[in-house]
């Protein structure tokens, strides 16, 4: 009988090698606020955008645990997360602004089902109970120019 599981478990792995072209990543929140990537992608701040643009990108089977896009995908997986300009330590967390994913192949998230292209740009909703101005300036084509600013008023 354990001859049996054992050929399941190496046609499993090999059927995921062959649908993920071998690339696996689970994507986890920090306590920055900002998530890490453990497998094949990366993530960091995008060059140039004064660390206001944080970039996450993951190929193959992407399973993603943080807050600000959860869920699966297969195939490419881009996601922008626009943080405000650093007003206190860098390292302090904070919530982004807005979030850009990006996907070709399969996204399964708890808002959406897509097959194909899918592009989406969102603006979180602010903490309950404070008023909240946002700016956001930001050219997909050239993020260098990326300004992000967020006011908290009583």
């Amino acid at each position: 009988m354990s001859t049996v599981i054992a050929d399941w478990i190496l046609l499993a792995g090999l059927m995921t090698t062959i649908v993920t072209q071998g690339c696996i990543s689970v994507q986890v929140p920090t306590e920055s606020g900002k998530p890490r990537i453990i497998g094949v992608g990366s993530a960091g701040m995008a060059p140039g955008t004064g660390s206001q643009v944080f970039r996450i990108v993951s190929p193959g089977l992407s399973f993603r645990f943080h807050s600000y896009s959860p869920g699966l995908s297969l195939g490419w997986q881009e996601t922008l997360l626009f943080f405000p300009a650093a007003a206190g330590p860098t390292n302090a967390p904070s919530s982004p602004v807005a979030i850009q994913n990006k996907c070709v192949g399969i996204n399964l998230s708890p808002t959406e089902i897509a097959l194909g292209y899918q592009r989406s740009f969102a603006i979180p909703f602010p903490t309950t109970g404070k008023n909240v101005i946002q700016f956001i300036l930001y050219s997909e084509k050239n993020l260098t120019n990326t300004i992000v600013e967020r006011k908290e008023t009583p």
